[in-house]
């Protein structure tokens, strides 16, 4: 399933480590393990296609991220399987920005710099990289960060970053109100 992509090609010797994971991690089950080996010889003899093999790991792997995270190995960058666990944890911390945003732009503070710990949100809102699952949320921080006369998204260390170490141990008051218009 390699060579698509710009990643360097796994090799057979990867093949057979990942396997022997795969059967170590499902050592207590072996019908797992079973089943992951009926799927990649229906792949091999052509009984099922790329797509439907993808889904089917993707399917028996769910909850194992270290073992779809090394089957990525083996395929295109393109067709690599998404940790929804990253997308979740990105998604909180562009939703915890857009609050930020739209709660400092409530109290008229028009020049702010917006700190975070999380290098993926700063590269996402400076136009290093790109995020399609995540795009409209995207959007509208874009939109927001348009309003201020100045706003600097950068990462910090999270050791220096007290403030949302801070934030993040806290509770809110339930008197904040945050707009949001995100419909997902």
């Amino acid at each position: 399933m390699a060579g698509e992509g710009s990643k360097p090609k796994a090799t057979v010797d990867d093949a057979y480590a990942y396997i022997r994971t795969v059967k170590s991690t499902f050592h207590n089950d072996p019908d797992k393990y079973d089943d992951f080996m009926a799927i990649m010889k229906n792949f091999k003899a052509r009984k099922i296609d790329r797509n439907t093999c993808i889904e089917e790991v993707k399917e028996l792997l769910k909850g194992h991220r270290d073992l779809i995270s090394g089957f990525n190995a083996f395929l295109p960058k393109c067709l690599e399987i998404a940790d929804w666990y990253n997308i979740e944890v990105l998604e909180a911390e562009l939703q915890a920005l857009l609050m930020a945003m739209q709660h400092t732009w409530s109290k008229g503070y028009r020049k702010i710099i917006f700190e975070g710990d999380n290098r993926t949100v700063e590269s996402l809102l400076n136009g290093n990289t790109r995020n399609f699952e995540l795009h409209n949320l995207i959007i509208e921080i874009q939109h927001w960060r348009k309003k201020f006369s100045n706003a600097i998204i950068k990462w910090s260390f999270r050791s220096t970053n007290k403030a949302a170490d801070r934030l993040a141990k806290g509770e809110l008051e339930n008197n904040v109100t945050f707009v949001s218009h995100s419909t997902r």
